[in-house]
C-alpha cells in the first residue's frame, strides 16, 4: 500500500488482532511502531487495543494529530467521511471479528 500510487492521501485503519492471546499488548505496540514510518495522512485505530497501536506509532515519531482512536466502526465511518478527500485511499486490516467490512459498507451510504 505504501508503494502504491494514488491521486490523494493514504489512510490506515487498523483494528485488533484478536488471536494473539498473551502476546496482544507487545504485538499491537509493535504494529504501531512498524507503520509509523509510512507517509500516511492518518492512522485510525479501532478496538480494545487501539490505544496500544497508537502508542507504538507515537513512540516512533508519528504525529499525534494524525492518529485517531475509535471504539466502534461507526466512529471510524464518521471520521473518514469527515476527514477524507476525493482520491484518498484506505487500507483496512484487523482480525475478522472486528468486522471492518462495516466501514467499507458505511462509506457508501
Amino acid at each position: 500500500f505504501d508503494a502504491m500510487s494514488v491521486p490523494g492521501s493514504k489512510w490506515l485503519v487498523l483494528g485488533d488482532m484478536l488471536e494473539l492471546g498473551v502476546h496482544a499488548e507487545p504485538e499491537h505496540l509493535a504494529l504501531g511502531a512498524a507503520v509509523a514510518s509510512g507517509s500516511w495522512r492518518g492512522l485510525v485505530v479501532v478496538g480494545k487495543h487501539s490505544e496500544t497501536i497508537a502508542e507504538g506509532a507515537r513512540d516512533q515519531g508519528f504525529a499525534k494529530d494524525r492518529i485517531w482512536c475509535c471504539e466502534r466502526n461507526a466512529e471510524v465511518i464518521a471520521l473518514l467521511k469527515r476527514e477524507m478527500n476525493p482520491g484518498d485511499a484506505v487500507l483496512l486490516k484487523a482480525s475478522r471479528g472486528v468486522a471492518l467490512e462495516e466501514v467499507v459498507c458505511g462509506m457508501g451510504s
